[in-house]
Parts: C-alpha cells; sequence; structure tokens
C-alpha cells in the first residue's frame, strides 16, 4: 500500500541528513569501525546520534559517546530517546510514559547534503520503501536518485536492509521520485530518466525476497 507523506509521516518520522565536513588527519579515518570514512558518515563517532543532531545540542559528535549518556537521569540513553523520538533532557518524557503510535526515526547508514530521503514511501508487510530523489549513485557520484528499503525486526524496529540504484550514473534523474510496494513486488519511477528521448522518464520493476531485491 502507497501512503501520501504527510499520513506516513504520522508512522515514521524521516531525519533529514547531511554530511559531516571533516578535514585534516580525520579525513581517512573511521571512527566508529563502521566502513564508511568519516567524510561519508553521517555518525561520526556511531554513538547512535547524527552528527547535525550532536551539533545543534552541543554534543561533541568526534570520538564521544553522548548516545551512551542519560542527560535527563531517566533511565533512558540519549540514543534510545532520540530513536524513540522524546526529549533526552526532560526526564517527564521518555519511551516509557510515551503513549500513542510508537515512532522510530529513520536514516540511511550514510547521508550527505539534500539527497531527499523521504520524497516518496511505500509500506507492505513487514517491507518499507521510501526514495531518496538526488541520492547519489552507487560509487558516490552523480545524484541520479536511490530507494533504501527497510525491514522490520521481530522487536518491531525498522532496520535498513538495501539500497537500489538506478542503471547507470547521471545527475537528475529523480529515481525513486515515486515508490509503489505490492506484496514482493516494488515499482521505482524515474521521471527525468533517458530512454530514447530526453527527460523521457522510466520505471523499474524489482521482485523482493526477504526485503532484498532478487
Amino acid at each position: 500500500m502507497k501512503y501520501p507523506l504527510k499520513t506516513f509521516l504520522a508512522i515514521v518520522s524521516m531525519a533529514t541528513l547531511t554530511q559531516s565536513a571533516m578535514a585534516g588527519p580525520l579525513m581517512n579515518s573511521d571512527l566508529d569501525r563502521d566502513g564508511y570514512d568519516n567524510y561519508l558518515d553521517f555518525d561520526t563517532d556511531g554513538d547512535g546520534l547524527p552528527d547535525d543532531f550532536e551539533k545543534d545540542s552541543n554534543f561533541n559528535f568526534i570520538g564521544s559517546r553522548d548516545g551512551g549518556r542519560d542527560a535527563d537521569l531517566d533511565g533512558f540513553t540519549n540514543a534510545e530517546e532520540y530513536r524513540a523520538v522524546t526529549d533526552m533532557f526532560d526526564p517527564a518524557d521518555n519511551p516509557a510514559t510515551k503513549t500513542g503510535p510508537a515512532l522510530q526515526k529513520l536514516f540511511p547508514q550514510m547521508g550527505n547534503n539534500a539527497e531527499y530521503l523521504g520524497s516518496s514511501l511505500a509500506i507492505s508487510g513487514d517491507t518499507l520503501v521510501t526514495g531518496a530523489t538526488f541520492g547519489e549513485f552507487e560509487n558516490g557520484g552523480g545524484g541520479a536518485g536511490n530507494v533504501h528499503i527497510y525491514t522490520r525486526q521481530p522487536d518491531g524496529l525498522w532496520q535498513q536492509s538495501q539500497i537500489l540504484y538506478p542503471e547507470r550514473d547521471a545527475s537528475g534523474k529523480d529515481f525513486g521520485q515515486d515508490v509503489d510496494l505490492a506484496g514482493d513486488t516494488l515499482l521505482v519511477g524515474a521521471n527525468h530518466e533517458d530512454m530514447g528521448a530526453e527527460a523521457s522518464g522510466a520505471a523499474y520493476v524489482y521482485t523482493l525476497v526477504g526485503g532484498i531485491s532478487a
């Protein structure tokens, strides 16, 4: 089933990501050892809090572990409250006291400026897909767009399982502008793809097995 963005945000809150600007000896470092160099990593210190959020909260986003701390001493770590969309500085607002539908912030394992994750959204069973219409190509170039696939885990949380890319690296093709999911069939639109004519558009059909493109 395909959800309008405003409706879907009542279920899942998407986090906006920006690339961390790194320099000097950290340029080729991987502080949290997640396989991504710091300059490509939105969570440089690997504590569960994106760099931009830590900067806005006056936390240390390099070599610190603020995510594991408990700022309001309510028994929940800062990272737990961030993902639960509760106020980590208010002890009365925490995952235990929260009522209403459960929220979770979803974001890719790495992100850059203006990728527009959440441009399109669809969900079917335990699989969720969302487009990033200006996401980078697999090798880091362009801005052709990509699609992120998440699968629901036994504990109810969503975890990224795969990123889909267009057939070629070409900026501005809007791959992921539209997505729809029915069972194990995923349809992805790229309305500015050049197929026979400039910006004629294209649609990609995928078969998913366990939340992964087969």
